[in-house]
């Protein structure tokens, strides 16, 4: 956070198996709106959020890095799907991490 003063919060997974769960479960939660999105052919990417039962990752906000506190586990999760019309599915994750 120190490199990067304009960010308010930083998160990241703790493994590339937690990553691709959490990828996941939004992608399946979200799948009405991931088809609507590619029936529309406007914008070229569409961002997803979802809330889970158990953990996806670490986040740590700007007012706890000041005050010297430990990230948080959180239960969230933001998925960034880039339209791409060669992939069978039709789009490609562009990122995701974790949100409180």
């Amino acid at each position: 956070m120190r490199a990067e003063p304009e960010r308010d919060t930083v998160s990241r997974y703790v493994d590339e198996a937690s990553a691709q769960k959490a990828t996941d479960g939004v992608v399946l939660m979200r799948q009405k709106e991931i088809e609507a999105w590619l029936a529309r052919n406007r914008s070229r990417k569409l961002e997803l959020e979802a809330h889970f039962d158990d953990h996806t990752g670490l986040s740590l906000s700007r007012a706890n890095f000041v005050q010297g506190a430990p990230p948080e586990w959180v239960k969230g999760a933001r998925v960034i799907l880039k339209r791409d019309p060669s992939a069978e599915m039709g789009y490609r994750v562009l990122t995701s991490y974790p949100v409180p």
